[in-house]
């Protein structure tokens, strides 16, 4: 009852949203800014958990769709010769945020690392090893 009184909805709606008969994600934004002060994390957080938007949503706006950014960024990545032998074919089949987030990582890895790179995904590789 606390809580349902601290986000301002209904007994009943919350337990809607507990059991999975209501989308947390369409509840007004004023409800998610109370959770997140309830929770004591930021509203993006509580967006995110709540599948209000995912990792497309922090992609910067360029020409073509977001799909066919994730397949010309992850075609880069297969021709990296320090990183395309090691990609596993299942990446492929992914969810789009799992993709996303690699994409992402690769990046800043390449940023940070450079001509490093290489030396660093076959130390890995040799440490892994099973």
């Amino acid at each position: 009852m606390a809580l349902a009184q601290q986000l301002g909805v209904t007994y009943e709606r919350l337990g809607q949203w507990k059991r999975g008969e209501a989308a947390l994600r369409t509840a007004r934004r004023l409800v998610h800014e109370r959770a997140s002060h309830y929770l004591q994390v930021p509203v993006v957080v509580v967006l995110v958990l709540a599948g209000s938007f995912g990792a497309r949503d922090f992609l910067w706006p360029s020409p073509g769709n977001a799909d066919e950014r994730l397949a010309g960024e992850l075609e880069a990545m297969q021709q990296d010769p320090a990183v395309g032998p090691f990609m596993p074919a299942s990446l492929f089949e992914a969810s789009v945020e799992v993709r996303w987030f690699v994409v992402w990582f690769y990046k800043d890895l390449r940023q940070a690392l450079g001509a490093d790179m290489a030396h660093w995904l076959e130390t890995l590789r040799r440490h892994t090893k099973t």
